[in-house]
């Protein structure tokens, strides 16, 4: 099986503009078909292990998520098409699993 991201040589590569800069809305399409995921939801995995400190008060799911930004810098283009950015408390886990 093949990487989505491998060319014929056997090369990595990620579809780009014609700037040369990578073209979110094409990884989203291949990867995520097209379906942004959660910007906390990667967040908390990936800073799980960092220590946080709000400017004002305790830190919450807006602070992580200005972390996430910062760190990678993601361009309006990315954002829009990899993440949605909504408040996690409309979409927990939790409120996805049934009582039944």
């Amino acid at each position: 099986m093949r990487s989505l991201y491998v060319d014929s040589n056997d090369e990595y590569v990620l579809p780009i503009h014609t700037d040369g800069t990578p073209n979110a809305v094409v990884i989203a399409n291949r990867l995520l078909k097209s379906s942004p995921i959660p910007a906390w939801a990667v967040a908390a995995f990936l800073f799980r292990d960092k220590e946080f400190t709000a400017v004002d008060g305790e830190p919450d799911w807006t602070d992580l998520l200005a972390v996430f930004q910062s760190f990678f810098e993601w361009t309006d283009e990315e954002r829009e098409s990899l993440f949605t950015w909504e408040d996690p408390a409309v979409t927990c886990f939790e409120e996805m699993i049934s009582d039944e």
